[in-house]
């Protein structure tokens, strides 16, 4: 595999938990910066879902948060 760099970033995710069908697609489909802004923008009240890390391509961190965005919507910011 190839080397390189890549960034920190964080989505929600409802594995092995029962999650509404809303919180699957918003889980899919949300990127963050901070695990602070993955924990407050869960799908709707009583969202169980949980933040978890990931590592992205650092060409694609640029682009999904420039300066002052937290949140990326893969649906809209591609």
């Amino acid at each position: 595999a190839g080397g390189g760099g890549g960034v920190i970033a964080f989505k929600r995710s409802g594995r092995g938990l029962r999650v509404s069908n809303a919180a699957k697609k918003h889980n899919a489909n949300r990127r963050y910066k901070t695990a602070a802004a993955a924990e407050q923008d869960a799908a709707h009240p009583g969202d169980p879902s949980r933040v978890v890390q990931l590592v992205i391509p650092t060409a694609l961190a640029l682009r999904l948060f420039p300066p002052g965005r937290l949140v990326a919507d893969l649906r809209h910011d591609l």
